[in-house]
């Protein structure tokens, strides 16, 4: 694995508020009163923009590679088996083009 630094800056004060209401904070805001949910998302944005770097995220990337381990013909993955173990049909399915 292989951990590299992706520092994000956003645009503008508006995109930076958008950003962290709707893809980081959304879970937190759910559990808050409806009354305190633009306060506290008004103090973030406060906080972000007297950072050295106004609105960075500070951003992590983890590089991994993998390999799907290898398997006999004969040896049904897990996904046939559960679908044997609850009678579903194994027929393949067609996908149109």
């Amino acid at each position: 694995p292989n951990l590299a630094a992706a520092p994000t800056t956003l645009a503008t004060e508006a995109d930076d508020r958008a950003f962290v209401t709707t893809v980081i904070y959304h879970p937190h805001l759910d559990r808050l009163p409806d009354a305190l949910r633009a306060p506290f998302i008004d103090e973030v944005t406060r906080l972000a923009a007297g950072q050295p770097s106004p609105f960075t995220l500070d951003d992590w990337r983890l590089h991994m590679t993998a390999a799907r381990p290898s398997r006999s013909p004969a040896q049904p993955c897990a996904a046939r088996r559960l679908q044997r173990r609850a009678g579903i049909a194994d027929t393949p399915t067609e996908h149109p083009e």
